[in-house]
């Protein structure tokens, strides 16, 4: 998707908006959802953190992973967070509700889909544990920028009836503009640092309306826009007038 494909980013919005070390005492924060765009923003944003200093963040990846295995860290997910040397040294752990208690953790980052976030939430809460639900609207990248060539279906594609319309979807053509990275860590920043974090944050262009959406409005309704925005609602459309004829 163009709005969520990020892969560059150069903000120093923590250094430029807190600008001053606090001798606090910083809380045990725990990071899930971290392979994401909005995960490695954020790890990058508290890794560089003032407050935080030497208060590494627990980063946790998906359900169900094994513990088993080679381990992974956040610079082979993100490279551009690796240290000098190409030095590893944040390990991303499963995700359980144990290694979060176990670890102390005071306040959860979730950069989850929603549908995953939702069950979270009071989970977290119940345990005592500050949450802070994170969520994007659109946020602009240059992914099909950078592409090669212009991305085209195969000669016999099975979406070869709509082929117009789907290889248009594939260039980004048929999506909203979207709000600059740079813009939407901004506004993401100044609400976690307010005297009141929001529970949910809702930044970059038409988030509004997707938490309206998921709000109010009924499941289907989200599938049916993704089917026009991709053009399979023409493929429908050509398939159908196929096989009347």
């Amino acid at each position: 998707m163009k709005d969520t494909l990020a892969n560059s980013a150069t903000i120093n919005t923590a250094e430029r908006l807190d600008p001053q070390p606090d001798s606090a005492a910083a809380p045990r924060i725990a990071v899930a959802g971290i392979s994401g765009y909005a995960g490695g923003e954020l790890a990058r944003l508290l890794l560089r953190h003032r407050k935080l200093r030497g208060a590494t963040p627990t980063f946790l990846g998906r359900v169900g992973e094994a513990e088993s295995g080679p381990p992974t860290y956040l610079e082979d997910i993100h490279p551009q967070l690796a240290m000098p040397g190409d030095r590893r040294v944040n390990e991303v752990f499963p995700f359980s509700w144990k290694r979060i208690t176990d670890s102390g953790t005071e306040l959860l980052f979730l950069a989850t889909p929603h549908e995953q976030s939702r069950d979270w939430v009071p989970e977290a809460i119940a345990r005592s544990i500050k949450v802070i639900d994170l969520r994007t609207g659109g946020v602009r990248s240059n992914f099909f920028e950078n592409l090669p060539a212009a991305p085209a279906l195969p000669r016999d594609s099975i979406y070869a009836p709509a082929r117009e319309a789907i290889e248009k979807s594939m260039t980004g053509d048929t999506l909203p503009a979207a709000v600059a990275s740079q813009r939407w860590a901004e506004q993401v920043v100044r609400d976690l640092l307010s005297p009141k974090p929001p529970i949910h944050v809702w930044r970059g262009q038409s988030a509004w309306m997707i938490w309206f959406i998921r709000r109010f409005m009924p499941h289907t309704l989200p599938d049916g826009m993704l089917s026009k925005m991709a053009g399979l609602d023409v493929l429908v459309e050509k398939l159908a007038q196929g096989k009347e004829k």
